[in-house]
């Protein structure tokens, strides 16, 4: 008979519905639950002619796959009913009855399945209530007794917390392997209306996490009806590797004569369903709560013949927090790695660490994050110390506060594997080398294995660091071998770390230690295209004087990236952007880095001379010197806020507000972003530029309120899109539209195009403007456009962006939405379109 991975390529697989609903319909009494009231899974011993007509009633009606009354048969539930002991018998028996149901309806032309059904338990690891091993412990019966029962396929389902789903999945995979079976694995978190899971994760966030585990399905289930779910389907559809799955509720239950009911009619999930499936690709479609045979039959009706819609996801290798989802593919380079919480490399977190303080170190790593770090370093290892508990403590600490991912810096396999229980997203372990022989690396490779975690790989051997570029690739070399070949990583799980020493030594030996980096950089970059290259910058500059260091780091950034480098472990507070380092700066770095010497010529003894001589820094501005609107400009293009208010003031007994916002700041903010784009200035500074930016418009806007007669103009829901959480050019919006007599309703940042229905649902406003800077933005708009064409919503659409293009709007969103969409190029235009809309 076919299996479930065959059929599963040939057709859609239709699940049951709501195991719950239906056993509440037959009206049991306590006695029914031999003294275990409530206790659903106990019926299996107790009553099991009632979970035989439950799972009858929904192979009557055409589905092909039946869920096992095991959705709370783990020993964390089961305990609460002094059941814990039988969590085996209860998952072997639920099984075995669903299994006898199933043969009886299966026929050659349609064979039946079961799915042994797996809840999230009532405690949640991200939160405290219980660790990843007692997780395991728990969970590790409930997967024996359903693979013995002779399940056809895993669902672990409504997962609320992505570190209890790793946890869940890790005791199937070691139940499975004590058995020597291979039985696919779903795997179904629950999105709220928030467009997040309870912890706070979204989809991306959630896909990213788990795109290296070995799952079968990816999908949602429960919490709402089919039509809120469907953004999310659509980014399981163009983003998941996983065949995806769609089980909703009949809706949101209501509250009629005391009791919860769901009124969604058959219909109603079903033809959601059919586009999920028809259009978007979903594998598998079923009901969760509140969803009767009826519902089912209908599904049955539209879908039982449907083929798989082919998909080619687009896969984006990324780290992830509990929150969001951060791609190693980054636009203008580098990754930025934070590198201050390192009890080896930075004096404040050190002495924080002897002294336990353990809440002013999570202060370090948020100070990273607001700079503009999109991941975080962390070697916590200094001896004396006992760096598992260490580590333990501060990750414990920093997981809940911190928005991006993690990279632990550790070679302690013990440390890895203790973090990564605690780290609900995918997290970089750094490092791994081959000094004493591969046994290590491959320990750690294993580890990285089993938590989808990616890798920095060093290239150290048994001859230790190696010098030239042909050196530092053969051991890349050795390393991917081992990693790729022999392990099954993906290329794109790895980051080669070719290593520098410092150029400040005087070192004869080292003097080519720069130009053997960035070749062996280049090296790597070809030879392994889909892996990564990082470097920890600061090497290079170790033991030269602080002023030195930055504009070297800085210039030796700016090489590496141009070499290939697509990620830095660095302190981007101490980068300087390379519009204010001067041409003789530039040169005298170059020198340095790339050897230019001779017997009269010494760059290290140049370089050092030259800021022995120019004491004072040669970027200093003269900022009497300069008018007053220039000085604006400069504020914002610097990310330094100075005498902003009184310059501001100044300029206002020149200029009206609004000629100041539109030939001063917005030129400004304009030059921020061909900076941005040419890579002379990196994300940090632009959140600075940003910064800025606010707190001039936010001086200017007394100045900028017109005459009130003019207010009632027209309105306009405006938001951020989801996945982007930079609001300075919606926000300008905001303000020059309010000003123009228009009332906004400003979202926010990160908006889910559920919640911008909702609000055009509430306010019905003329206008929707959808902003977003990053390239990412601009597809999610797209979707956003088709989502709203869906839903029936047609009133013009303004999108604006950084990465945006008049051609784009008009080549791709326009031929996307029924409705108009306009191109805002600025924050000016908006008032344009705003005043023809509303003629």
């Amino acid at each position: 008979m076919i299996n479930i991975r065959d059929l599963s390529e040939e057709k859609v697989l239709i699940f049951d519905g709501a195991m719950g609903t239906n056993i509440q319909a037959q009206n049991l009494s306590p006695d029914d639950y031999g003294g275990k009231d409530g206790c659903n899974e106990y019926l299996v011993i107790s009553k099991p002619e009632v979970i035989e007509k439950v799972h009858a009633s929904f192979f009557e009606v055409g589905c092909d796959i039946v869920e096992t009354d095991t959705f709370g048969a783990n020993e964390i539930v089961l305990s609460e009913y002094g059941l814990s002991h039988k969590t085996y018998e209860l998952n072997l028996k639920a099984a075995q009855l669903a299994k006898k149901i199933a043969y009886d309806f299966s026929t050659n032309d349609k064979p039946r399945f079961v799915s042994g059904s797996i809840g999230p338990g009532s405690k949640l690891p991200s939160l405290g209530h219980i660790t990843f091993d007692e997780i395991v412990k728990a969970y590790y019966p409930q997967a024996l007794g359903l693979i013995d029962g002779g399940v056809d396929i895993f669902q672990v389902e409504t997962s609320q917390d992505m570190l209890s789903a790793k946890a869940i999945i890790y005791a199937i995979k070691k139940a499975l392997k004590e058995k020597k079976k291979d039985i696919p694995i779903i795997l179904q978190v629950t999105i709220e209306n928030t467009g997040r899971m309870l912890i706070g994760s979204d989809m991306h966030t959630v896909i990213g996490t788990f795109l290296r585990y070995p799952l079968f399905g990816l999908g949602i289930n429960c919490a709402t009806g089919p039509k809120p779910m469907e953004e999310q389907v659509r980014i399981l559809s163009e983003y998941s590797p996983f065949k995806i799955s769609v089980l909703p509720n009949a809706g949101m239950p209501e509250l009629v004569d005391g009791q919860y009911v769901y009124n969604l009619k058959p219909e109603e999930l079903a033809e959601p369903l059919y586009h999920f499936a028809t259009d978007l690709g979903a594998n598998f479609i079923g009901g969760c709560c509140g969803t009767k045979p009826e519902h089912i039959k209908k599904v049955v009706e539209l879908a039982e013949n449907l083929s798989p819609k082919k998909r080619t996801p687009k896969i984006r290798p990324g780290a992830t927090s509990n929150y969001f989802f951060q791609e190693f593919k980054v636009e203008p380079k580098p990754l930025i790695i934070g590198e201050r919480t390192n009890a080896n490399g930075s004096k404040k977190f050190k002495e924080l660490l002897l002294n336990n303080d353990f809440d002013n170190m999570v202060e370090i790593a948020i100070s990273q994050q607001d700079e503009g770090a999109h991941i975080l370093d962390v070697s916590i290892a200094y001896a004396g110390r006992n760096e598992k508990e260490d580590m333990v403590a501060f990750i414990k600490k920093a997981n809940p506060m911190l928005q991006i991912p993690i990279m632990i810096d550790s070679t302690d396999p013990e440390t890895i594997e203790c973090t990564l229980k605690l780290i609900g997203g995918r997290a970089i372990i750094n490092s791994i080398n081959l000094e004493n022989g591969p046994e290590k690396a491959i320990k750690i490779i294993q580890i990285a294995k089993s938590f989808g975690a990616a890798l920095v790989c060093l290239t150290i051997d048994e001859d230790g660091m190696a010098k030239t570029a042909e050196k530092k690739l053969k051991i890349a070399e050795k390393i991917y071998d081992l990693a790729v070949n022999k392990f099954g990583m993906h290329a794109s799980d790895l980051f080669f770390d070719p290593l520098t020493f410092t150029l400040a030594s005087g070192d004869p030996t080292l003097y080519t230690a720069g130009i053997e980096t960035l070749n062996a950089i280049k090296l790597i970059k070809n030879k392994f295209p889909e892996s990564f290259v990082s470097l920890g910058l600061s090497n290079i500059s170790y033991g030269l004087k602080p002023k030195i260091r930055h504009v070297l780091n800085s210039i030796f950034l700016k090489r590496a990236i141009e070499y290939g480098l697509d990620a830095a472990i660095l302190h981007s507070g101490k980068i300087i952007p390379l519009n204010q380092i001067t041409e003789e700066e530039i040169k005298l770095c170059d020198d340095l880095i790339f050897n230019k010497r001779d017997e009269n010529n010494d760059p290290l003894l140049n370089i050092i001379n030259f800021y022995e001589k120019n004491t004072t820094s040669t970027r200093k501005i003269n900022w009497n010197a300069i008018p007053v609107e220039d000085k604006i400009k400069k504020y914002i293009i610097n990310g330094k806020a100075m005498n902003l208010e009184e310059d501001i003031n100044k300029a206002l007994e020149k200029y009206s507000a609004f000629e100041i916002l539109n030939n001063i700041l917005m030129p400004a903010m304009k030059e921020v972003g061909v900076l941005f784009n040419d890579g002379r200035l990196q994300l940090p500074f632009v959140l600075k530029s940003a910064e800025i930016m606010k707190k001039a418009v936010a001086i200017l806007k007394p100045h900028l309120i017109i005459d009130n007669n003019q207010n009632n103009k027209g309105k306009m829901v405006l938001a951020t899109v989801q996945g982007d959480v930079h609001d300075i050019g919606k926000n300008l919006v905001d303000i020059i539209l309010s000003n123009n007599g228009y009332e906004i309703i400003n979202l926010g940042i990160n908006q889910s195009i559920e919640n911008i229905i909702n609000a055009v649902i509430q306010h019905r406003p003329h206008c929707i403007g959808l902003s977003g800077l990053l390239v990412k933005s601009v597809y999610v708009m797209k979707d956003n456009l088709e989502i709203l064409n869906q839903n029936k919503i047609d009133i013009p659409v303004i999108c604006g962006g950084a990465a945006l293009t008049e051609d784009y709007v008009s080549e791709v969103l326009q031929k996307t939405y029924k409705g108009k969409v306009y191109y805002g190029k600025d924050a000016f235009s908006a008032v344009k379109f705003m005043e023809k809309i509303t003629k």
